[in-house]
């Protein structure tokens, strides 16, 4: 068992609660709060969640996988920062609470889904274009987006790109 206060962690439930999350780990129980290598049971990318991210939040295990949002209904974005020549594609949920982080960045799509799985495999579309199809890097660092987000970020001139996706989606 470890401890996290007065709840100790037995590490072979804390395995189990991973696994029900969709993710394996990869090296034994690190502990409550800190990063836990998993590869995705469905995607099979690696990640380091924590076990109280999983547990007590509710996060997926995989970040492209394992979304907040699930069967709820959601959203996928797209912003574009003209001053500094970047475009970000998102997920937020239906009331769009995750556009208030983006204030100086322009709405340049915002496309209804009906589950938060859905809205992920849309988005994972569009980052697989930007990074396989156009060879684009991610544009922002961890410093230049500090609530996350920075790793769905591209050049400008993956733009037209992304709305085309987007758009088959809105107008099919």
């Amino acid at each position: 068992r470890r401890c996290h206060g007065p709840n100790p962690v037995n590490p072979k439930h804390a395995i189990l609660t991973m696994i029900q999350a969709g993710v394996k780990p990869l090296e034994p129980y690190p502990g409550y709060d800190r990063p836990w290598s998993v590869r995705c049971l469905n995607c099979g990318r690696e990640s380091t969640p924590t076990y109280a991210n999983i547990s007590k939040k509710g996060q997926g295990g995989c970040f492209r996988c394992g979304t907040d949002y699930g069967e709820l209904p959601a959203h996928v974005y797209l912003v574009h920062d003209e001053k500094h020549s970047v475009v970000k594609i998102g997920i937020t949920n239906a009331r769009a609470h995750r556009m208030t982080k983006y204030s100086n960045w322009k709405v340049v799509e915002m496309l209804k889904t009906n589950t938060g799985n859905e809205a992920a495999r849309i988005e994972a579309e569009v980052l697989r274009y930007w990074r396989v199809e156009m060879g684009l890097k991610i544009k922002l660092t961890r410093d230049q987006m500090p609530d996350k987000g920075y790793t769905e970020t591209a050049d400008d001139v993956g733009l037209n790109a992304a709305l085309a996706i987007l758009r088959k989606y809105k107008n099919g």
